[in-house]
């Protein structure tokens, strides 16, 4: 049946693209479910954790091994080519992504959390199948299947009703190479930000255990470090929305810092009167979140550099009174500060949550070297910072240019 034609064409190519439904393309097959006492044939299998920000995989080396009761037969086997799909899982977000299997040169199965697509169609390239259910219509499609929010569940049937359009072989490679052009631009901008975020956490290790050290402008060295209370240099916040015309609310994130709540929840908060008593962070202060989950890094410590606003008495607000505040919100976010923060934890009512008293956490003790080298590791820790955004921002832009061109290039 007759087609359309994208947005967004390369020169030489005309006509309609042919419309197909994927179930008339593809066999699809849903994955294991991989028992840990089967006793049988080993063989690696692709999990949805495995997706990640991955559209394909081609590297087998760290997939989980499991036994298969009797024989691993082609049936469960991927192969090159092989379009998997997100089956179910808790975040509804995840489900419907895609992953194509390329480079395979072993065994490797999928678990029952995903759907495997195979193309029985040789007029269908399956890079270019990959890439159209990357496209928008693809979501748009399985939020109208989930009743206008994300689908929980997807099915083979699911799949197969949707319809794709598809151009010849030759738009489709070409299509799909340049697409893949994209892809490899953003994977080296990954691995960029990879890199610099393992070259900071090595420093950051090497300046906190003092192996590595800063001296003086004129090539002096600095004094030992002095060690001193987080009650000595600084205090608890001791400010109350009471009676105070701020009503932000604010939220301790471990990834992402300090956000404000209404980004995530209703915009319409209530009116200061009815936060009365939840303590206020100022601008610059350092918030505390005390969820401590046992199999995490402890609860985040974050400096505020979004605006005035209310936090849950949950959480603790201080502020740094002697010395160099980017120095100390460096110290928050390494390893030596949330390996102390675990020695002193203690387990709460449930066995998976720990908390930490408020006489521990203001005798926290903190290093202390001369402001002049806190301002110097401060510095150096920001730079790298400074460009670690920059790297994620030309990040966010590719991808952003990316998701333009699968809206514009595919019908």
């Amino acid at each position: 049946m007759s087609g359309a034609v994208p947005q967004l064409r390369f020169p030489g190519f005309a006509g309609d693209w042919e419309e197909a439904l994927a179930g008339d393309l593809f066999e699809f097959r849903n994955g294991l479910n991989y028992l840990k006492d089967a006793d049988g044939d080993e063989v690696k299998v692709v999990g949805v954790g495995d997706f990640q920000n991955n559209e394909a995989i081609a590297d087998y080396s760290g997939l989980s091994v499991v036994a298969v009761d009797n024989a691993a037969n082609d049936s469960i086997l991927l192969r090159d080519g092989d379009i998997l799909f997100v089956r179910s899982n808790g975040n509804k977000d995840l489900i419907g992504r895609t992953m194509i299997v390329q480079k395979l040169t072993e065994r490797v199965a999928y678990s029952g959390f995903t759907i495997r697509g195979r193309i029985t169609d040789d007029g269908l390239s399956p890079e270019f199948a990959a890439k159209s259910f990357r496209a928008h219509r693809f979501r748009i499609y399985l939020r109208e299947m989930g009743g206008g929010t994300n689908i929980s569940n997807l099915s083979q049937d699911i799949i197969s009703g949707y319809s794709l359009f598809i151009p010849f072989l030759a738009e489709q490679q070409k299509i799909a190479d340049f697409l893949g052009t994209v892809d490899a631009k953003l994977e080296a901008l990954r691995r960029k930000k990879s890199g610099l975020e393992a070259f900071k956490l090595g420093l950051m290790q090497r300046l906190f255990s003092q192996t590595l050290s800063f001296t003086r402008d004129d090539g002096t060295d600095f004094p030992d470090w002095e060690e001193r209370e987080l009650a000595e240099i600084g205090e608890r916040s001791k400010d109350k929305n009471k009676d105070l015309e701020i009503n932000r609310v604010l939220t301790n994130s471990a990834t992402l810092g300090i956000i404000d709540q209404g980004d995530y929840f209703d915009k319409d908060i209530a009116n200061a009167e009815s936060l009365s008593g939840y303590y206020i962070a100022r601008f610059g202060d350092y918030v505390y979140n005390p969820r401590i989950s046992v199999s995490a890094p402890v609860g985040p410590i974050n400096r505020n550099n979004l605006a005035d606003g209310v936090m849950s008495p949950l959480y603790t607000v201080f502020r740094i009174n002697d010395g160099v505040n980017d120095f100390f919100a460096q110290y928050f976010s390494s390893n030596f500060w949330h390996d102390y923060m675990k020695s002193i934890a203690n387990y709460g009512a449930r066995h998976d949550r720990m908390a930490i008293g408020m006489a521990d956490f203001m005798a926290m003790p903190l290093p202390w070297p001369h402001p002049d080298e806190q301002r110097k590791i401060a510095d150096a820790l920001s730079a790298l910072d400074a460009k670690i955004a920059a790297v994620a921002d030309q990040i966010t832009h590719m991808e952003a240019f990316k998701k333009g061109l699968l809206q514009q290039m595919f019908v």
